[in-house]
C-alpha cells in the first residue's frame, strides 16, 4: 500500500469516525434534554458535509501540504459565519498544520502557520460566534483575547510537534546514512587488505616459479603450490565478506582471521620470498572479533608495505602479548614511499575503532610500524 493510498485511507477512517461521533452529540443532545436546543433544517446535513470536506483535506496533505491546511482553515471559517459545531474542520486544521511542519523547512513552515492564524483569528472575531468549534476553544466571539490565544495554540502546538518530528526523521536519517558509510569504508580496507596482500603475493610467487621452471622444475612445484594455497585462501576470504555483504547467518560464513592465524601468514610471506624474523611473547588476551582481525590486517598491511616498498630485505615482526596487544614490524629503509597510499590510512582507522594506538614511520635506518590493542572490545 502507498503512502497516497493510505493517507486516503487513513482520512476515510477518521471522516467516518467524526461523522458518527457528530451524529451521536446531535441525538444525545436531542433525546437527553428536557428542553432541547432548536435543530435549524438541514444543519445536521451540512455538518456533515463539512466533515467530509475537512477529511479530503486530510487526504491529500501530504501532497498539497499548504493548500490542505488553507482548505482546513477555510472549513472552521465557513462553520463560524453559520454557526454550526463541527468537530472534523478543526481536527483538519490540526492535522495539516502538523503535517506542513513535517514537510516544509522551519523558514517556510512559520509564515505559512502565521499567515494562516492570522486568516482564523479574524475571520472568527467577524464571525462573532464560535462557540463548539475547538480550534476556537468554544470561547465567547466577544473573547478576543481568549480566541487569539486558542488560534495560536491550535497553529502553534502542532506546528511545534511536526517540526520536531521532521528534525528526528532528519537525524535519523543522516545517521543512517553515516552507518551506511561506516559500513562501505570497512568493506573497503578488508578488500583492499585482500587485494594488496594475497593477489601481490600471487603475482610475487608466480614470477618466482617462473623464473624456476627450467633450472629447478621440482622449486618451481614447490612454488605453485604455495600459489595454490594461496589463492584457496584468498577465495575463502572473498566469500566471507560477500556472506557478510548479504548478511547471510553466522553458520554460512567463513571465519575472519586474527592473532592464531599469524603462523599462516608468516608461511605465506616466506613463501613469497621475504625474509622473516618472528617473534610471538605471551598469550593473547581476550579480544573482540574486530579487534583480533584489526590485529591480522595490521601485521599483513604492514608486510605488504614491505615487500612492495623494500623488496627482498628483511623484515622483524614482533607480538608482545599482555594487557593489551603489542605488535611491531621494521623494516630496512630503501628510499620507498612506504607512507603513501591507503593501506597507512586503513591501519589507523582499523586500530581507532578498538580505542588503539599506531605510530608508523621512519625511526633511524628503519620503517617501522608499531600498533598497541587493547584487549576486550567488539
Amino acid at each position: 500500500m502507498g503512502p497516497q493510498v493510505r493517507d486516503v485511507a487513513g482520512a476515510g477512517a477518521l471522516t467516518g469516525f467524526l461523522v458518527l461521533g457528530q451524529l451521536f452529540v446531535v441525538w444525545l443532545v436531542q433525546t437527553r434534554q428536557p428542553v432541547p436546543p432548536p435543530l435549524p433544517p438541514g444543519s445536521v446535513v451540512t455538518v456533515c458535509l463539512l466533515t467530509v470536506a475537512a477529511g479530503a483535506a486530510v487526504a491529500v496533505r501530504r501532497r498539497w501540504p499548504v493548500v490542505s491546511l488553507g482548505a482546513a482553515t477555510s472549513l472552521v471559517l465557513v462553520c463560524a459565519a453559520v454557526e454550526l459545531s463541527a468537530l472534523g474542520p478543526g481536527v483538519a486544521l490540526v492535522v495539516c498544520a502538523y503535517t506542513v511542519a513535517t514537510l516544509r523547512p522551519w523558514r517556510h513552515t512559520v509564515p505559512i502557520l502565521l499567515t494562516a492564524a492570522a486568516a482564523h483569528a479574524a475571520g472568527g472575531i467577524l464571525a462573532g460566534s464560535v462557540r463548539g468549534l475547538p480550534t476556537f476553544w468554544g470561547v465567547p466571539g466577544q473573547d478576543i483575547d481568549a480566541m487569539i490565544t486558542a488560534t495560536v495554540a491550535s497553529y502553534a502546538i502542532p506546528g511545534t510537534v511536526g517540526f520536531l518530528v521532521r528534525r528526528r526523521r532528519r537525524q535519523t536519517v543522516v545517521l543512517a546514512a553515516e552507518a551506511a558509510a561506516r559500513e562501505r569504508g570497512r568493506i573497503a580496507r578488508e578488500l583492499h587488505d585482500i587485494a594488496a596482500h594475497d593477489l601481490s603475493a600471487i603475482v610475487v610467487q608466480a614470477g618466482a616459479a617462473d623464473r624456476l621452471v627450467d633450472r629447478d622444475p621440482e622449486a618451481a612445484k614447490e612454488v605453485l603450490r604455495a600459489i595454490r594455497g594461496q589463492g584457496r585462501g584468498t577465495l575463502e576470504a572473498l566469500r566471507a565478506l560477500v556472506g557478510i555483504m548479504r548478511d547471510d547467518d553466522a553458520g554460512g560464513r567463513s571465519p575472519q582471521p586474527g592473532l592464531d592465524r599469524l603462523g599462516d601468514l608468516f608461511a605465506v610471506a616466506e613463501a613469497a620470498g621475504m625474509s622473516l624474523t618472528t617473534s610471538i611473547t605471551g598469550d593473547p588476551p581476550p579480544l573482540g572479533h574486530q579487534t583480533d582481525l584489526a590485529a591480522y590486517r595490521i601485521v599483513q598491511e604492514a608486510l605488504t608495505n614491505a615487500r612492495r616498498h623494500a623488496p627482498g630485505a628483511p623484515v622483524t615482526v614482533t607480538v608482545t602479548c599482555g594487557d593489551d596487544v603489542r605488535l611491531e614490524i621494521r623494516n630496512p629503509l630503501t628510499g620507498g614511499e612506504a607512507g603513501r597510499g591507503h593501506g597507512l590510512a586503513g591501519m589507523r582507522e582499523r586500530v581507532r575503532q578498538p580505542g588503539g594506538t599506531l605510530d608508523a614511520g621512519p625511526s633511524g635506518s628503519e620503517w617501522v610500524v608499531v600498533a598497541t590493542l587493547p584487549a576486550g572490545g567488539r
